[in-house]
């Protein structure tokens, strides 16, 4: 009988170091890809940062270009600048006296 328990007994031990050393691995494999995780996620992270960071430079640079564009506008539909443009290209020039009609009463 004797025998017989310290059988039982080496046999529970190794099961319970097996079963140690199992567990042992799986927290190892799950420690592992929580890091990998962790490490994939920061990445992105740091990669959508310089993507926000590269659209705030593009904002910034369109604002100022439609600045420009509104500026430019503003100056090329001034009375004078039209008057200008429009004898330098078209011809146009102011009527004589003789030219101008009136209309109606």
């Amino acid at each position: 009988m004797a025998v017989c328990l310290d059988y039982q007994t080496v046999y529970l031990r190794r099961e319970s170091s097996s079963l140690g050393w199992h567990l042992c691995v799986a927290s190892g494999v799950i420690l592992i890809g929580t890091l990998m995780g962790q490490i994939w996620v920061r990445t992105e992270v740091t990669d959508l940062g310089y993507q926000i960071a590269e659209q705030h430079r593009l904002q910034g640079q369109l604002t100022m270009e439609r600045q420009e564009l509104e500026l430019e506008r503003i100056v090329l539909h001034r009375p004078d600048q039209l008057k200008e443009r429009a004898a330098k290209k078209l011809g146009f020039r102011s009527p004589q006296k003789d030219q101008v009609f009136r209309v109606g009463r």
